[in-house]
């Protein structure tokens, strides 16, 4: 008798290999997706922080203000800093930035109209946020998810500092 196809424990084996396969497979893309959240969320933290501390020197910058403006192009998320003048991809589709403002309490999404954060220059605190050109208030959270996991940056007003949790 001549055996042809394959026997149900060959069939077995090849689909529990299989979903290992995939089960590896998908771990990995949520880790990556993840990685590239905390990233994100890291950047925007640490340009938070360093644009404050720069506020309090004019040396060097247009019109004596330490501006961090962040915004979506395409896909992309971007930041820039008034005293580099370069701006710097920090995150891509994969990751979700919303904010949250003092006086309204909806969550809006990062759109193209860039986020520009400025400092007082005596105290540190943080000035009004636009969104665009509009005086859109205090920023009080940024949330940047990815991979199932959402990364909170904390805005204290009248400090100026920044929380990640």
């Amino acid at each position: 008798m001549k055996n042809r196809g394959f026997s149900l424990i060959e069939l077995i084996v090849v689909i529990a290999i299989m979903g290992v396969a995939l089960a590896v497979g998908g771990y990995s893309i949520n880790a990556i997706s993840l990685s590239r959240a905390k990233n994100c969320a890291s950047e925007i933290n640490y340009a938070l922080e360093r644009t404050r501390t720069q506020s309090y020197s004019s040396d060097g910058i247009a019109y004596g203000t330490a501006t961090l403006q962040i915004y979506k192009k395409g896909n992309d998320i971007y930041l820039k800093k008034s005293y580099e003048g370069t701006e710097k991809k920090i995150g891509n589709g994969a990751v979700t930035v919303t904010y949250t403002m003092k006086n309204d309490a909806v969550e809006k999404t990062l759109g193209e109209q860039p986020m520009i954060f400025s400092f007082n220059k005596s105290s540190g605190a943080f000035k009004n946020t636009y969104v665009g050109t509009e005086d859109g208030g205090i920023c009080t959270a940024i949330k940047v998810s990815g991979g199932g996991k959402t990364y909170i940056i904390t805005c204290y007003e009248k400090t100026g500092r920044t929380t990640i949790e």
